[in-house]
């Protein structure tokens, strides 16, 4: 009987354990929310700087309420290198050209979302809710999520996918519903953004070089929306798309030269990351915070990596 009153009390206080992380997620989670917020509901600038205009005259044309302009926007379409789902999101929460305030409250909805998928990873691998959400906290604030808040990206939307399959590929036990899984948010990704290509050639190769099961169904379901999406475009014009320019440049390019593009890529990105992880005004403190964030992130890439 004793033994059964302990196992009962530790079975509340499990269940109260539980609900106190959910309800400190949720706090952390709408308070970032409201953050955010508050910094850019009255963006001026959303639709007049960088691609956010030809976002916004997409979003139009997936709104099914275009009238008077019919030519420019099919002329957009078929001219645009930007895939359609981020514009076609726009659309359907009901922000178009005439209302950019919520075309930019959408996005960043997005963005804290996305921020808030990695330190989900935190939160498995140290199962420490405090230190993971300590991690989101420093992803909200860092200069580059500051910054990337200001104005209409489709890379939020993209980070959401790719941080949600990066999740899933790296379970213990995956099963053919995760491949799928997997194979969709890739796909998602590349319709969101152009540069999802090289997601879907890494994917590829993983799976045949792991002879997964199945790998050919699941390359084809990656790879689906991209190419409708280009046959659809080239069909109404007569201009090279994105696929055509990478497979055309890589075609001419000799085994040396990919190597050493490959190595510049490398430097490329590894200079992203110390961009990412520096502040316009740089000083002492913030170097020491970020580059102490950035070596606890890797530690848990590396756990991660052995543990598989």
């Amino acid at each position: 009987m004793h033994e059964e009153n302990k196992i009962l009390v530790s079975d509340v206080h499990d269940s109260k354990n539980i609900k106190f992380t959910y309800l400190l997620f949720f706090f952390t989670f709408f308070s970032a929310c409201l953050f955010y917020y508050s910094i850019t509901f009255n963006d001026q600038l959303a639709g007049f700087n960088s691609d956010d205009a030809i976002y916004l005259l997409l979003s139009d044309l997936y709104s099914f309420k275009t009238a008077g302009h019919e030519t420019l926007y099919e002329l957009l379409r078929t001219t645009s290198y930007f895939p359609p789902l981020y514009p076609m999101v726009l659309a359907l929460f009901g922000a178009d050209s005439g209302n950019p305030a919520l075309a930019t409250n959408i996005t960043v909805a997005i963005q804290v979302i996305a921020l808030f998928i990695p330190a989900f990873w935190v939160y498995k691998k140290t199962n420490n809710i405090y230190v993971s959400l300590a991690s989101f906290i420093i992803f909200l604030i860092l200069p580059g999520s500051l910054i990337f808040s200001q104005e209409l990206w489709s890379e939020h939307l993209f980070m959401f996918f790719l941080y949600w399959c990066l999740i899933i590929i790296n379970y213990k036990q995956i099963n053919t519903k995760h491949w799928l899984s997997i194979a969709a948010l890739i796909a998602l990704a590349t319709f969101t953004r152009s540069i999802g290509i090289a997601l879907i050639i890494a994917f590829i190769f993983f799976l045949f070089a792991n002879r997964i099961r199945f790998a050919s169904l699941y390359s084809g379901i990656s790879l689906i929306p991209f190419i409708f999406w280009n046959i659809v475009r080239e069909s109404y014009f007569d201009r090279a798309s994105y696929l055509d320019t990478f497979l055309s440049t890589i075609s001419n390019l000799s085994y040396y030269q990919i190597f050493e593009l490959f190595i510049k890529k490398i430097t490329i990105l590894y200079q992203s990351v110390l961009w990412i992880f520096s502040s316009i005004q740089t000083n002492l403190f913030h170097q020491i915070i970020t580059n102490l964030f950035l070596l606890f992130f890797s530690t848990l890439i590396l756990i991660e990596l052995m543990d598989r």
